[in-house]
């Protein structure tokens, strides 16, 4: 083996496994990466159910008022009718029937002060789901910029580390090439190349 073939050998052999390590690097930050979108899309589809469960929620409620108030327009309506009815036949019932229209009334008052403590609770925990979907909002977010920020150092130190490389292969390059120049210069001249052999078995040491 010459000396041009055992630097090829020697450079091929440093090499290498430098490569490898940052190929290893590399697929270890992609394999992060991808954990990371996957755990995003399973929020994105918790926060997209926690969605439609509130407004399902909201709908039901709304359903249930609408249903309370025809049934209050109702009683309304039907109280009205009998009393113009009670009015025109008995004259002596309109007291009866002023009090039995309190009594209604106070019902009717009642049933509106229930519902509005219903709506109240239903509002207050509405108002609880929207806390929390934003303080899980707020942790996405920060959860997402420490990962960005980790990815970006961890990005920064293999493009030292690339660098690093580039310049010892720059450098090996160089004196290679000054090695090859001697190399020709002394072949074309008929001297003896023992020097240069050293030299290019200390290039090769070096290289190991």
């Amino acid at each position: 083996m010459d000396a041009k073939e055992a630097m090829l050998s020697a450079m091929k052999e440093w090499m290498l496994p430098e490569l490898n390590s940052i190929r290893e690097d590399y697929k270890n930050i992609k394999t992060t990466l991808d954990m990371t979108n996957k755990r995003l899309d399973e929020m994105k589809a918790h926060l997209v159910d926690q969605g439609r469960r509130i407004d399902d929620t909201r709908a039901e409620l709304k359903a249930e008022i609408q249903k309370n108030t025809e049934r209050i327009d109702e009683t309304r309506a039907e109280l009205t009718t009998r009393i113009d009815e009670t009015r025109a036949e008995l004259k002596t019932e309109i007291q009866k029937n002023t009090e039995r229209i309190d009594e209604t009334n106070r019902r009717i008052d009642e049933t509106r002060a229930e519902l509005k403590t219903e709506i109240q609770k239903n509002t207050e925990r509405i108002d609880e789901t929207n806390r929390r979907i934003d303080e899980t909002r707020a942790e996405l977010t920060t959860r997402i910029d420490e990962t960005r920020a980790e990815l970006k150092t961890e990005i920064q130190k293999n493009t030292e580390r690339i660098d690093h490389i580039n310049t010892r292969i720059d450098n090996l390059t160089r004196e290679v090439a000054e090695v090859r120049g001697d190399l020709n210069k002394a072949l074309s001249d008929k001297v003896v190349v023992q020097d240069l052999v050293e030299r290019v078995g200390r290039l090769e040491t070096r290289a190991a």
